[in-house]
């Protein structure tokens, strides 16, 4: 039988929304280039869900109007601490050109498949109203588009050489990689108010400075070449970009200082990876994992259909790929976080097996009598396990319909036979 949800079982959207939660003023308003999807591989919806675990009141404004009187961007007025942006689970210019530079004809993040509901660049456009309209409003920017572009990058789209998103922007803050605990030290730092000394000393977090500031930081930051000295030699800039990515994947960064104009873009080194209970806190938050009733009757949300029964098993990718960023620089690190506890994060509903040997955890009394997946890093679901344990079923926790998965292990007489004959 399905769960039944009301309106405020999802963030607030609307004015109507805020108001049915007894709401009079927001802390933060989030803006998306997406559909908001309550799901936790929606980007939007988890830093949103883990503002509203820390109390705080949290709007989302999806895929907001920018083409007219800008109301998408007034109606629900100036939030207590900040508003973020992002473009959303996609590079905006990625999700609308090909790589021919050719116009795609659809959104996998919209209601319908429909394009056109986010403009270009959509992180700077977006912020640039907000300040426009806001100017004395923080704007922290995340996400995709604005990781890659902390740097001075260079930009297929228009065969160009760009400074960081912070000077086309004009936000306040960047926050790059995982946002799980920069977003949360970001609200915690402006709780009092905006204190730029709090928010300069969070790792995770990119912005501009002056040079009394640089040279504050000693012979600790790494200094890049600046933004106009690539313009003019591409040398320089392949030099940044190495230091970029050797400096992204080292278990202690630096600082980095990237010289523009007459101000500088600092980068402060990343947080260490979320720990496997941080992780599975973050996928386990009360997401209803459907998309928000505001999109009922308008066609289903590709991105959302296509997850909607999956069950995550890691985040990140050692691989290093070069397709989505299109030569930009990494978005955090290459290292692979696993969940550890499915049934802590959320997404499985463990259920009692008769006539299986069942392994029941002493844990919680919540636990007793229901069972785990078993994953092990390095080993593909369905691949022998070495203290090898029965098939087990699971019934994820996502609606409308319920699907039965089974992870099946073979016991030790079913182990396949290794290369040179021996068994594993």
């Amino acid at each position: 039988m399905g769960i039944s949800y009301k309106i405020t079982d999802w963030l607030p959207t609307s004015v109507k929304e805020v108001r049915a939660r007894g709401w009079d003023e927001l802390d933060v308003i989030l803006f998306s280039g997406d559909a908001y999807v309550d799901h936790p591989s929606f980007g939007a919806a988890v830093i949103g869900r883990l503002l509203e675990a820390e109390g705080l009141r949290v709007a989302i404004v999806p895929q907001p109007n920018w083409r007219d009187d800008l109301r998408d961007f007034r109606k629900l007025g100036k939030p207590r601490l900040f508003f973020g942006v992002s473009a959303g689970s996609m590079d905006s210019m990625v999700n609308h050109y090909t790589a021919n530079k050719r116009l795609r004809s659809d959104d996998a993040y919209t209601p319908g498949g429909k394009a056109g509901f986010r403009p270009d660049y959509a992180v700077t456009v977006y912020t640039r109203i907000l300040k426009r309209l806001f100017p004395d409003t923080p704007v922290v920017i995340g996400g995709i588009e604005a990781s890659l572009r902390r740097a001075a990058h260079y930009d297929y789209w228009s065969d160009s050489l760009k400074p960081s998103v912070l000077v086309d922007s004009g936000a306040d803050l960047l926050t790059y990689g995982m946002g799980e605990r920069v977003v949360l030290d970001i609200a915690r730092a402006m709780h009092n108010g905006y204190n730029l000394n709090l928010l300069r000393k969070l790792r995770q977090v990119a912005f501009l400075a002056d040079d009394r500031y640089v040279d504050s930081l000693g012979d600790e930051a790494l200094r890049l070449h600046g933004f106009e000295k690539c313009l003019k030699d591409r040398r320089a800039f392949g030099e940044n970009f190495v230091r970029i990515e050797t400096e992204s994947n080292r278990m202690e960064a630096r600082t980095l200082v990237e010289p523009v104009g007459d101000r500088f873009v600092v980068i402060n080194p990343p947080y260490p990876k979320l720990s496997e209970q941080e992780l599975d806190h973050s996928f386990g938050l009360p997401y209803t994992r459907l998309p928000h009733p505001r999109y009922n009757g308008k066609g289903d949300i590709p991105a959302y259909e296509m997850i909607k029964f999956s069950v995550n098993l890691h985040r990140g990718c050692f691989g290093g790929g070069r397709f989505f960023p299109i030569l930009g620089p990494p978005v955090q690190f290459r290292r692979v976080q696993f969940l550890h506890d499915f049934g802590a994060s959320g997404q499985v509903r463990f259920e009692p097996q008769r006539g299986v040997g069942a392994r029941r955890s002493a844990e919680t009394d919540a636990d007793a009598g229901f069972q785990r997946i078993y994953f092990r890093p390095g080993r593909a679901v369905g691949q022998y396990v070495p203290d090898g344990r029965a098939q087990r079923s699971v019934v994820p926790q996502m609606q409308p319909s319920v699907v039965h998965l089974s992870v099946a292990v073979p016991q030790p007489e079913q182990r396949p036979p290794a290369v040179d004959g021996t068994v594993p």
